[in-house]
């Protein structure tokens, strides 16, 4: 009478466990779609890459529209396919590596078309691997901006330099400062 005592109670315990074991796996299953809905759906440019080999495992449907290339063929190639620049740029961009941050390089588009971008790079535990999820910012144009505030700003201090009268500047509360 003991023993199936026991052997009822230990049947109650292997049922809790099982019942933990289908709601862990579960909110498992749940959280793993609402990344790959993330992921997909999001309108930010993102790729999931081998860190050791740079191969691209997945690239969501922003990636796909950007780079210009059919998924299948993207997630076919290696990080090192589509940086433009595999050394350091003059201007202090350089490539992404797996190292974890912000990086700042070149990306060549299917088109042949060099951008420049900014890739938040964070590893990622997927399943027993961990991989490197990338978001890419393409900066091509604030860079642009910059470099056209840079020369203007040289070209100003340029005539100012080269001006013998005397200046001064004046802000909004109207105090003015001698330049010259």
């Amino acid at each position: 009478h003991i023993l199936i005592e026991e052997f009822i109670s230990f049947d109650d315990d292997l049922q809790r466990m099982a019942d933990e074991i289908n709601r862990r796996e579960a909110t498992l299953i749940s959280r793993e779609e609402s990344f790959r809905n993330f992921f997909e759906k999001n309108s930010s440019v993102m790729l999931l890459s081998d860190p050791e080999s740079g191969r691209i495992i997945d690239a969501n449907i922003a990636a796909v529209a950007y780079y210009g290339y059919p998924k299948a063929q993207l997630t076919g190639m290696s990080i090192g396919d589509i940086i433009a620049s595999p050394r350091p740029m003059g201007d202090g961009l350089a490539p992404p590596s797996p190292a974890t941050g912000t990086k700042f390089t070149q990306h060549k588009l299917a088109s042949g078309t060099l951008r420049d971008v900014e890739v938040h790079l964070t590893p990622i535990e997927m399943g027993r691997e961990t991989v490197l999820f990338s978001i890419i910012h393409d900066v091509t144009e604030r860079k642009n901006a910059e470099l056209a505030l840079q020369a203007n700003q040289a070209e100003l201090l340029s005539i100012f330099n080269a001006s013998p009268i005397p200046m001064t500047v004046s802000d909004a509360a109207k105090s003015y400062r001698i330049l010259k």
